[in-house]
C-alpha cells in the first residue's frame, strides 16, 4: 500500500509550476529523488531495484521546492520547504547563481515592459512611414503621367537622341523643380 503522503508526478509538476516531462528529464537525470509504485502489486520499489513494467513515480513533498529552484525560482507550493534534501544540484565550475530580489524583478519587468513598448511604437511609426512613403511614389507615377501627357510631342524629323547632348555649365532646373516652382 503505497504512502499517501507522497506525492504523483502530475502533482508535483503542478505545485512546481513546470511539465511533467520536466519532472521526468530531472528524475532521469538523477537530479530528483522518487520513488517507483509497482501499478500491478501497488508495492513501493526502492529507487535502486530495477523498474516493473508498469509502475509511476512518486516524490516527497519537499521534492517540490527543489524541482522548482532547479528550473526556475517560483513555488506555488506552500508546504515546501526553501531546500529540499531531496534534490541534487549539479556542482561545476561553470554554475552561476544569480540572486535577484523581488524589488529588482519588479524592476526588470517594468523595464521589459517599457522596452517592448517602445518596440511597438517605433514599429508602427515605421509602418506608417512606409505608407506614407507609397503614397508619395503613387503621386509621383501619377504626377509624371500627367507630364507625360502635357508635354507636346517630338517633332517628327527631330534628334531624339540626348546621348550627345553636352551638359550647360550652369545647373539647369529640375523637371520636379520646374513642374512645382521651386
Amino acid at each position: 500500500m503505497p504512502n499517501t503522503d507522497l506525492l504523483t508526478l502530475a502533482q508535483v509538476a503542478e505545485r512546481a509550476g513546470v511539465h511533467q516531462n520536466t519532472v521526468r528529464k530531472l528524475t532521469r537525470d538523477g537530479l530528483v529523488t522518487s520513488q517507483c509504485e509497482n501499478l500491478e502489486s501497488g508495492e513501493l520499489v526502492s529507487p535502486e531495484a530495477p523498474r516493473p513494467k508498469r509502475f509511476r513515480y512518486l516524490y516527497q513533498p519537499s521534492a517540490v521546492a527543489g524541482i522548482a529552484a532547479a528550473v526556475h525560482d517560483k513555488v506555488t507550493s506552500q508546504e515546501a520547504p526553501a531546500v529540499s534534501p531531496d534534490v541534487v544540484l549539479p556542482q561545476t565550475p561553470n554554475t552561476v547563481t544569480l540572486q535577484v530580489t523581488p524589488e529588482e524583478l519588479i524592476r526588470l519587468r517594468e523595464r521589459i515592459a517599457e522596452e517592448k513598448s517602445r518596440a511597438d511604437t517605433a514599429e508602427a511609426l515605421l509602418k506608417r512611414a512606409e505608407g506614407e512613403l507609397s503614397d508619395v511614389k503613387h503621386e509621383r507615377e501619377r504626377l509624371w503621367e500627367q507630364v507625360q501627357r502635357l508635354l507636346p510631342p517630338a517633332p517628327q524629323g527631330a534628334n531624339t537622341d540626348t546621348s550627345q547632348v553636352t551638359e550647360d555649365p550652369v545647373r539647369r532646373r529640375s523637371l520636379w523643380d520646374r513642374i512645382t516652382g521651386r
